[in-house]
């Protein structure tokens, strides 16, 4: 059930708070790519009270504190130059497509794969320019996939080369049932480009954990 009127009208202002609280969407176009990417539209004024709902989700999932209750405590986020960098950052990689999660479980989760602490607050100054460093590479891995004018070819070509690798066990034949499993429970035809991006980073970290360099032209024959 949409919101009714009044709470419609409540969410606008609610959703300017949220934006001020989220790091890397402060410039306007920043801001129209974050609504457009949400709800297929540029303009809060535009949306209904179920997209702008959907937008105050996503503020929330980019880390846009909710209201506490009485007597709640809120563990204080880190907001040196280097946490608001890596926000920054995995902000931006969830817009390629290249992280399904824009919240602080998630950054914490990827600071915890990188450089084994819990919290960015816990980083040391060297710690933290890893954790930078491995996104930076993340994101010019994303924008190299999002040139591809092929994604269907590469993501079969990677599939192909994983299934040659004795060190990589796949159970599925098909590339397609492979992504079903583990991307999107979906055939190709109904893919996005946000689909192929996330099947092609699935292979590839496959490949690079492997000690394989993928290679998005692979064949048998290579």
């Amino acid at each position: 059930m949409p919101p009714a009127p009044t709470r419609v009208k409540s969410l606008i202002p609610a959703i300017h708070a949220c934006r001020k609280k989220v790091v890397g969407l402060d410039d306007e176009e920043s801001w129209r790519g974050f609504l457009e990417r949400t709800t297929g539209k540029r303009s809060l004024r535009a949306m209904n009270g179920s997209e702008l709902g959907k937008v105050l989700d996503a503020l929330h999932a980019a880390g846009a504190p909710r209201k506490a209750g009485k007597g709640a405590r809120r563990r204080k986020l880190a907001d040196g130059e280097q946490a608001k960098m890596i926000r920054g950052l995995w902000l931006e990689l969830y817009g390629l497509g290249a992280v399904d999660k824009a919240d602080e479980a998630a950054i914490a989760a990827f600071v915890k794969r990188q450089a084994g602490v819990d919290a960015l607050d816990w980083l040391a100054p060297a710690e933290a320019n890893k954790v930078i460093e491995g996104l930076k590479a993340m994101r010019r891995r994303a924008v190299e996939r999002l040139a591809d004018p092929n994604p269907r070819a590469t993501v079969r070509a990677l599939f192909a080369q994983a299934k040659a690798c004795p060190a990589i066990e796949i159970p599925e034949n098909d590339v397609e049932l492979f992504g079903y499993r583990t991307v999107c429970k979906a055939g190709f035809l109904f893919y996005g480009q946000r689909d192929f991006l996330r099947l092609r980073g699935v292979l590839e970290t496959l490949l690079r954990n492997a000690g394989e360099k993928p290679d998005p032209a692979w064949t048998a024959a290579a």
